[in-house]
């Protein structure tokens, strides 16, 4: 906390002493200003809840003038988000002489699914890419495609 963002810096030629204020746009009062116009963090930052702020700030000097500005912050997205599946557990049936390359479709009620996780971070970037693999007994039989999260039967061999 209490890191520097940027400095907004008003001049009056006649006031020595301006008082820096934000009066909107600072929700949850994650930032403060000080004294030399510094906009610092003062609470804890999450992109996934707010991806930018306009703060609105106001300098006032000895006589009451004010002067105001807008201050845009984006924050950058890091990868703090782990991937989530649509479901926790997912059911598939393959026949017992299916050959290599036989789709597995996971089954939901009478319909066929798609394995699919989502993340959260920022979209279209590596920290919200999600990458699928398979472990576990009897992994070796079946292949996933690391992108798509399709499954296909490796070894017939049952």
């Amino acid at each position: 906390m209490d890191s520097n963002v940027i400095q907004v810096l008003a001049v009056d030629p006649d006031s020595v002493q301006l008082t820096y204020r934000i009066t909107n746009g600072n929700t949850n009062d994650v930032f403060r200003i000080n004294s030399t116009g510094n906009i610092l963090v003062s609470k804890r930052l999450d992109r996934e809840i707010t991806a930018f702020y306009t703060l609105d700030v106001i300098a006032i000097d000895s006589a009451g003038n004010n002067g105001t500005t807008s201050v845009r912050i984006s924050l950058l997205d890091i990868n703090d988000e782990a991937p989530m599946f649509n479901q926790m557990s997912y059911t598939a049936y393959v026949r017992e002489n299916s050959i290599e390359g036989t789709p597995v479709l996971p089954v939901v009620g009478n319909s066929t699914v798609a394995i699919q996780a989502v993340d959260l971070d920022q979209p279209n970037t590596i920290n919200s890419r999600v990458v699928y693999s398979l472990g576990g007994p009897g992994a070796s039989r079946f292949n996933i495609d690391s992108t798509s999260g399709d499954i296909t039967v490796a070894r017939g061999d049952w």
